[in-house]
């Protein structure tokens, strides 16, 4: 038996251990006990009526409209748990579509309705042979846990190195519970991962960069970047290309900042076309935050630190998961067993990866573009101003991004160890201590004596 595992691909491992644990997590997940699921399942039956846009007059079944207030274990608009109706949920999993329709309410207004596809195609499927909501229910979660592994699947076999990586983060227990769902992020860690793969096995060929080729990567990066709002970033994954991948240094620069500016203007345009109005509460003023931000960057890469400093436990629990609306969480020592997992995993596989440098800083650079990203959203549209943390920010945003920083160091010849300061381990000391203590005063000074001028003109 170890043997036969042996000779196993880690693509067809995946898909092994991926539909072993993901229809287990399908069906044992109660329904819309993901985050945001009930929004996604009215936003995919609304399409799957023909509602690619929120404020038309789409009709359901009441049945089906109703669906996940009669089922769902936890209420949203701040009612108490309760627990899951024996008897309505045999109801929904027996009763036919009802007769009576109503309108399908708005829901994630702001995302194209090319993210909800398959979840559209499986209800409309129930819908099709009048079946019970539950049924349909069921149906959209199986079709998208199964584009969602096709996916990740063809990551992992088209990567020309870390295809473990791409195993592990997509066997996250976060991952499987969400392409175990119907929200957008099932088919957003798949297309991510999978244009990942596809970037870094074009920027490794020795060949030029086809015409064909150039039109899949831009194709390519505007779908990924668009599954879920605000991930055009990745675009820059176009810079991993070399100068020598095209006829001349004009033919580069034209395509390389052709792509970043298409994906810029279909995220804007997307924006526009789907954009949800009056979302904000009223302590929420997305100007004026984003004026500030401007003014003074610096300052919030400072507020995004304090954030992750305040917060780390939360985005660590969320990013390999936290079950259900994240109320609860996993054991420690699970926690930390999962991490150690992954590092020791991933450190033992041994390949040679060809990376340059300039592409390990290309992975990252984009990485951390897209991870401030991500907190600049947050802090637009779902923080208070003047507060002193980012609201709203979870680790499963990070899921799909998270090999871009592995790669940047994964099997690299280079370490954090200097020779410099091998040989100059005085002066490296010195100057570090004197950085180091220097804002240490510098904001004692600010804790003790910040008013002592109007102390002193007393």
């Amino acid at each position: 038996m170890v043997e036969r595992l042996k000779h196993v691909s880690l693509g067809h491992l995946y898909v092994i251990i991926a539909i072993s644990l993901g229809l287990l997590m399908l069906f044992i997940n109660p329904p819309f006990q993901v985050p945001d699921e009930g929004a996604h399942y009215i936003k995919s039956l609304a399409v799957a009526e023909g509602g690619f846009r929120c404020g038309g007059d789409v009709f359901a079944p009441n049945n089906y409209i109703n669906l996940a207030s009669d089922v769902q274990l936890v209420k949203i608009k701040d009612e108490k748990y309760k627990k899951v109706s024996g008897s309505q949920m045999r109801k929904s999993l027996t009763t036919s579509a009802s007769s009576d329709e109503s309108i399908v309410p708005n829901s994630v207004c702001n995302v194209s309705p090319l993210s909800y596809i398959p979840q559209a195609l499986g209800i409309k499927l129930g819908l099709l042979t009048n079946a019970p909501p539950l049924i349909s229910f069921y149906l959209a979660r199986l079709l998208t846990f199964t584009v969602a592994i096709f996916l990740v699947y063809q990551a992992i076999k088209m990567a020309p190195f870390g295809k473990v990586v791409f195993l592990i983060v997509g066997l996250l227990p976060m991952s499987v519970q969400q392409i175990s769902s119907l929200s957008y992020d099932s088919l957003q860690i798949g297309t991510v991962l999978f244009f990942i793969a596809y970037a870094l096995r074009q920027s490794l060929s020795q060949q030029k960069l086809s015409k064909k080729d150039q039109w899949i990567f831009l194709g390519l990066s505007i779908i990924a970047t668009n599954i879920k709002p605000g991930y055009f970033l990745l675009s820059g994954l176009v810079f991993l290309f070399s100068k020598e991948a095209f006829a001349n240094n004009k033919k580069y620069w034209l395509y390389t900042i052709g792509v970043v500016a298409a994906n810029m203007i279909a995220f804007l345009l997307l924006h526009l076309i789907f954009n949800e109005a009056g979302v904000f509460s009223e302590d929420v003023n997305p100007n004026e935050q984003l004026i500030g931000v401007l003014k003074n960057p610096f300052w919030f890469v400072v507020l995004v630190i304090e954030s992750l400093y305040k917060n780390w436990r939360f985005y660590y629990e969320t990013f390999l998961l936290k079950p259900g609306w994240m109320e609860t969480g996993l054991h420690p020592l699970l926690y930390i067993f999962i991490g150690g997992g992954i590092i020791v995993l991933i450190r033992s596989y041994a390949e040679k990866v060809s990376l340059s440098v300039k592409q390990r800083f290309v992975l990252f650079a984009v990485f951390i573009a897209q991870f401030l990203f991500v907190f600049l959203s947050l802090y637009l549209i779902w923080t208070p101003v003047g507060s002193e943390n980012i609201k709203g920010v979870q680790g499963r945003y990070l899921l799909a991004i998270f090999p871009l920083l592995i790669f940047s160091f994964y099997k690299s010849k280079f370490d954090f160890r200097s020779r410099w300061i091998r040989e100059n381990m005085t002066t490296a000391t010195l100057i570090f201590m004197a950085v180091v203590f220097f804002f240490v005063f510098f904001d004692i000074i600010g804790l003790y004596y910040k008013d002592v001028a109007a102390y002193l003109n007393k």
